[in-house]
């Protein structure tokens, strides 16, 4: 497993992985188990808090905090993809090494940040706010890292109550 795999996994459970990077290596495969809408992460007193779900070409004319690329998170793979599509030009005030300075640094009102609305709001920061993008938003992948080969007896649970939970996503382990 890669240094950027080991930064991104989200949890360890015997044979299987999760982690927001699809990046595998050693025998590994990735498949997509469930996906996340991409929010925006404003400060709390921030103009585009005026409306509701927020147009991501709205958001591009802020300066931009972002994950660095060498932190190892893997969403910020998906989040760049998200941001080269974009009709502006995004303008990155700066690039931090986690989810927490990211939204330390948007609270203090130093730019906007993209991030898992579930992730933020379990955090429950009064410095900032979240807002849904305008339209069908992008959504970030989660994906189940585990051995080339036929999945486990336990990785075949997982992958069903991860389905019962939420709806699945393109291409994701099934038998």
């Amino acid at each position: 497993m890669s240094y950027l795999q080991k930064r991104s996994i989200v949890a360890i459970d015997g044979d299987k992985v999760t982690s927001v990077s699809d990046a595998v290596n050693d025998g590994l495969i990735a498949e997509a188990v469930w996906t996340d809408p991409l929010s925006v992460i404003v400060p709390a007193r921030h103009p585009l808090l005026a409306h509701g779900q927020v147009r991501l070409n709205d958001a591009l004319k802020f300066p931009l905090v972002l994950c660095h690329p060498e932190a190892g998170s893997g969403g910020h793979y998906q989040i760049e993809a998200v941001l080269e599509g974009a009709a502006v030009a995004p303008k990155v005030a700066d690039r931090v090494t986690s989810l927490g300075v990211m939204l330390t640094l948007v609270g203090a009102g130093y730019g906007v940040g993209f991030a898992i609305a579930s992730q933020v709001q379990s955090l429950q920061r009064p410095d900032i706010a979240i807002r849904p993008l305008a339209g069908t938003p992008p959504k970030l992948s989660t994906y189940m890292l585990c051995r080339q080969g036929k999945p486990s007896e336990a990785v075949k649970r997982f992958i069903g109550r991860v389905k019962s939970m939420s709806a699945p996503a393109d291409g994701a382990l099934g038998a």
